[in-house]
């Protein structure tokens, strides 16, 4: 149709094209046969939840969609975490709830807004840590769903303890035992092993 000379319009009814839909396939196919495009600013999730969530809006990272896999969410989280912005995440209703889980092992304290169907009749905004706000979802919702995660600040957190704490997680999720999970990291960190077996008991 477009050999032809006709002009052919890409509409979406779920969101801004190519944010939540595969249209950048038609965007690559139109830039590899020099056919030239425009576009027309649409509805999207992405500024009216970060808007709606309360974080920082000075700098902000959009990550796209987390992962489906338990592991590949959590691999994704650590490799954001320096990232010194607040971060937006798309996510699928059926993977809210493990989203959550993982966010409450890797960034316990860090702030996070759950924001559900924008701009529709049943917006919602849900704010705390992810360990309050686990219980609040299932993975089986309904909506389209928004994660906002406040930037990394150590202000007034033991920035090392959350640290080992958080390897300390992940220690045991690859099966290594408590004991001698505090004793690597007591010697990682130069810390009495005995104390801090003590406190992993409560973590």
């Amino acid at each position: 149709m477009l050999d032809e000379g006709k002009t052919l319009s890409y509409i979406s009814d779920a969101g801004t094209p190519l944010l939540s839909d595969p249209g950048f396939e038609i965007v690559r196919f139109f830039k590899e046969h020099d056919i030239e495009y425009d576009v027309i600013p649409g509805a999207s999730a992405l500024l009216p939840a970060l808007q709606l969530s309360g974080m920082p809006t000075d700098r902000f990272f959009f990550a796209g969609f987390l992962p489906r896999k338990v592991s590949e969410i959590r691999q994704m989280l650590m490799s954001l975490e320096h990232v010194s912005a607040t971060l937006v995440f798309y996510q699928s209703p059926k993977r809210i709830h493990r989203s959550l889980s993982e966010m409450a092992v890797v960034w316990p304290n860090r702030a996070v807004a759950v924001v559900k169907e924008v701009t529709k009749l049943y917006q919602q905004v849900k704010r705390g840590y992810p360990g309050e706000l686990v219980s609040v979802f299932t993975d089986g919702e309904k909506g389209e769903f928004v994660l906002v995660v406040a930037p990394p600040d150590v202000e007034g957190v033991d920035k090392d303890t959350v640290d080992i704490r958080r390897e300390f997680r992940l220690l045991l999720d690859c099966d290594i035992p408590r004991k001698q999970a505090a004793r690597f990291l007591a010697k990682k960190y130069k810390l009495n092993g005995k104390e801090l077996y003590r406190q992993s008991l409560d973590w």
